[in-house]
């Protein structure tokens, strides 16, 4: 059979998933209960590159079922060799997946899904929302994230796409990483990239031709530091929640933020020495990958004011 270069809808596939027996190939998604809207149809969160649907299979586990929109050079070889490089991790933030490439029927064909472990979890800007004025529990997560990010580096791993939507927190505090989708994995070295990750939290200087074990560095000095400077100054939030990355603005609608993000670079500062340093690094306009998060010697400490 030909490779397939065009996908179904989010709405082709939504159609196709109100017979889960029909529909789905898999023991377990067969015959399961996909959540609805308040339309009664099933209802979906649509990506770039897919459509995710919750299901509750017939032994009542709950899954998310991803269903991709878009076509990706390679993409079963891809998610076999990071199902490979993340089988054996045992880490919290680690989230199961099985990519089915016979995962569901629409429109008369079979389409690749991904069936991924659900997780009971809010997005990370939710989560900071929500206990903003509250430090510890931003300094505990900090910390885990960059537990989360050395646990990477140490297996020679990237996300590739670091950012709020990717992050979730559960009740009870833990961090998960979800979507990897642009995952770099040494096994995958010689593959090349398929996205860019999302431009907020990515280096200016970064194309599609980055690729590493470096390509999370950026975006985990942004979010790290980030957290850190809410511990120490809640209203920063306010003052830069709604704004867009400075790296993508024009000299004049930069310095309309000058003020607050001084604040945030000096709080940032006052938390981990290196950092202001290493954010002016990371953003030069020549490329250089920038300095792994665990090379700086951070240190947090719960309700500090530094």
């Amino acid at each position: 059979m030909p490779p397939i270069r065009r996908y179904p809808t989010g709405g082709q596939y939504r159609d196709s998933l109100y017979n889960t027996d029909l529909c789905f190939r898999d023991s377990v998604l067969k015959g399961s209960i996909v959540t609805k809207d308040r339309l009664e149809m099933p209802k979906l969160i649509s990506g770039n590159f897919a459509s995710v649907f919750t299901v509750r299979s017939p032994n009542n586990q709950q899954w998310a079922v991803k269903c991709f929109t878009r076509f990706v050079d390679n993409q079963e070889e891809r998610y076999q060799r990071i199902s490979e490089a993340l089988r054996p991790v045992k880490k919290p933030w680690r989230v199961g997946f099985d990519y089915l490439p016979e995962g569901v029927m629409c429109e008369g064909r079979w389409y690749p899904i991904l069936k991924m472990e659900w997780v009971d979890a809010v997005e990370l800007i939710p989560f900071i929302e929500k206990h903003l004025w509250d430090p510890s529990r931003i300094a505990d997560l900090a910390t885990k994230f960059a537990r989360m990010i050395e646990d990477l580096a140490a297996l020679g791993i990237a996300h590739g796409d670091l950012q709020h939507g990717n992050l979730l927190v559960t009740s009870s505090g833990e961090l998960k990483l979800i979507d990897y989708d642009g995952m770099y994995v040494p096994s995958l070295a010689r593959m090349g990239a398929c996205e860019v990750g999302h431009a907020n939290y990515q280096s200016p200087a970064r194309t599609i031709s980055s690729w590493g074990p470096y390509l999370d560095n950026f975006s985990a000095w942004v979010i790290y530091a980030s957290l850190v400077a809410l511990t120490i100054d809640p209203s920063l939030w306010t003052l830069l929640r709604d704004q867009r990355c400075c790296s993508r603005k024009t000299t004049s609608e930069i310095s309309e933020l000058r003020v607050p993000f001084r604040s945030w670079l000096r709080v940032m500062c006052q938390t981990c020495k290196r950092s202001v340093q290493e954010s002016k690094r990371c953003g030069c306009p020549m490329y250089e990958p920038s300095p792994c998060l665990i090379h700086a010697r951070y240190q947090l400490r719960a309700n500090s004011r530094l």
